[in-house]
């Protein structure tokens, strides 16, 4: 069985798929007996095999049965494309004794790694770290009775081999993985036979019998041991169904296993990062080649164009204009059309909003009076140049820089043809709206320009304060305001009253509500 990758192109989206080739590696005929038959077929290197049986002279396919296998080896194996960091682990068994001996397969998709691997329960009952080559390593361990009645067997690939400098771009897509399979383990060596014989199958009421109680081990071997006998009346347990539990089920019961890794080498970036792909929501554009009179954009609304009724000639021939938002971002034109005798038809086609310089903010959602946030913007050069950006940020409202200038700022660097971050350090200075405004240039020939909202929401209070009283003409209530409070933040609401009834209005309202639900319910029984 040979796995391969294909990719699917529709309208510039890319879909990988995965693929199965199978080629006959071995054959053999064999006469079926009254007894079960041996064939020996022999797998020429490492990888997925299917054996496959048939009859000889079979038409079709509807007899046949197959099963599949893994054989190991230090040659490469493409395993296929499963999850980017998981670590396929195949026993050799379903089920194991203490006592054996167990083969674990692990599916590399690395040429040479570094493996940890462990059977684990509530602790590591066995580890090692070794060297492993090819596609397929094994690791062979033995089953002990601490392993029962299951346990985990888990493996940690770590990449070696050529230096990341020296691969194939998009070869590598991470530096490790984990993988993790459940291990049973048999308990027919934990059951014990028994065997209970009354001496008298008849006998009268109130006369004496004998019951005969014989032990013995999974293989019919006597052993010594104890009993709890109970003889009980059988009418009495009808009523509950009550029988004795199974003691090895219950002492021998599952135990759910999880465990947990820290490692950050999956985050490693094994290659360099491309240049923006001209899709996807964000902002961007803009029209003029240089800064002075950059188009600022600010119409940033998801619906381009909406018309419900576009009519047609004689010929089935429309056609609309529209004005695009100021988005940076792939357009899908959708229509649904119908002739007005119940016949519809369903059509799309996609277009794309772009240029060579982009910028899209990097701002939060909200913030609050007193935040202080890193914000900015993200420039992405698809010129293919590179040279001297200037960046230009500009806010107002309720938000300012945090440096010497409150309301503007400028950056001077270096780019490459890629895609970098640039932030700031911003606060929120009180309730409202705030703008801000970002202008980028590229050797004075490329720029861009974005204004966007920044909403600054108010402080939650929630502290209530009641004082109660006697007074003829005035009275004083203290408030301890702590020095660190936000001068914009909050209010000070006060209500008066001449007693506590305001105060329990809502309990009072949920006693009247229920009182009338008691009177009606008393009426309709009356």
């Amino acid at each position: 069985m040979k796995y391969s990758s294909v990719t699917q192109v529709v309208e510039g989206s890319r879909t990988g798929k995965n693929q199965v080739e199978y080629k006959t590696v071995g054959q053999t005929e064999i006469t079926s007996t009254n007894s079960p038959q041996t064939v020996t077929l022999t797998p020429n290197e490492s990888g997925s095999y299917r054996i496959r049986a048939n009859f000889s002279d079979a038409r079709d396919e509807q007899g046949a049965t197959d099963l599949q296998i893994w054989a190991t080896g230090d040659n490469p194996v493409f395993w296929g494309d499963g999850e980017k960091d998981r670590l396929e682990i195949k026993l050799d068994k379903t089920t194991f004794k203490p006592g054996e001996t167990a083969t674990a397969l692990i599916q590399s998709p690395y040429p040479e790694g570094e493996l940890y691997f462990a059977v684990v329960k509530d602790k590591p009952l066995y580890q090692q770290i070794t060297k492993v080559k090819g596609g397929a390593p094994q690791i062979k361990f033995q089953v002990t009775p601490e392993m029962l009645p299951n346990a985990a067997v888990q493996a940690v690939l770590v990449r070696q081999g050529k230096p990341l400098n020296q691969l194939e771009p998009g070869s590598l897509d991470n530096l490790t993985r984990i993988g993790f399979a459940p291990l049973k383990v048999h308990l027919d060596d934990k059951f014990l036979k028994t065997q209970v014989t009354p001496v008298q199958g008849s006998l009268e009421p109130g006369a004496e019998q004998t019951v005969q109680l014989q032990l013995k081990d999974n293989q019919g071997n006597p052993t010594k041991g104890q009993f709890t006998v109970m003889v009980v009346n059988e009418a009495v347990l009808q009523l509950s169904g009550y029988r004795p539990p199974n003691l090895v089920d219950t002492v021998y019961a599952e135990q759910p296993i999880s465990t947990r890794f820290s490692d950050n080498r999956k985050n490693v970036v094994t290659e360099q990062q491309g240049l923006a792909v001209p899709k996807g929501w964000g902002y961007g554009g803009g029209f003029s080649a240089g800064a002075a009179n950059t188009r600022i954009r600010t119409n940033f609304q998801a619906l381009a164009y909406y018309n419900g009724s576009v009519l047609t000639d004689d010929t089935g021939k429309a056609q609309i204009s529209f004005k695009l938002p100021d988005d940076l971002t792939t357009w899908r034109v959708m229509v649904i059309a119908t002739d007005g005798n119940l016949r519809f038809g369903n059509s799309e086609a996609t277009f794309v909003t772009t240029k060579p310089l982009v910028t899209n903010a990097i701002l939060p959602q909200f913030a609050r009076p007193g935040d202080k946030f890193q914000a900015g913007l993200s420039v992405t050069n698809n010129t293919g140049n590179t040279g001297s950006l200037t960046i230009q940020g500009e806010v107002g409202g309720t938000v300012k820089f945090a440096l010497n200038n409150p309301t503007s700022t400028t950056l001077q660097t270096q780019t490459e043809a890629v895609t970098r971050a640039y932030r700031f350090p911003m606060e929120a200075s009180r309730v409202g709206e705030g703008k801000v405004r970002f202008t980028t240039q590229l050797n004075r020939t490329t720029a861009d320009a974005f204004e966007v909202p920044l909403e600054i929401k108010p402080l939650e209070i929630t502290e209530q304060v009641i004082e109660t009283g006697v007074t003829t003409n005035q009275t004083k209530i203290p408030l301890n305001i702590d020095k660190n409070t936000f001068p914009d933040a909050g209010g000070l609401d006060i209500q008066l009253a001449s007693t506590l009834i305001p105060e329990i209005k809502v309990p009072a309202q949920q006693v009247w509500e229920m009182m009338t639900y008691l009177l009606q319910n008393l009426r309709r029984v009356s």
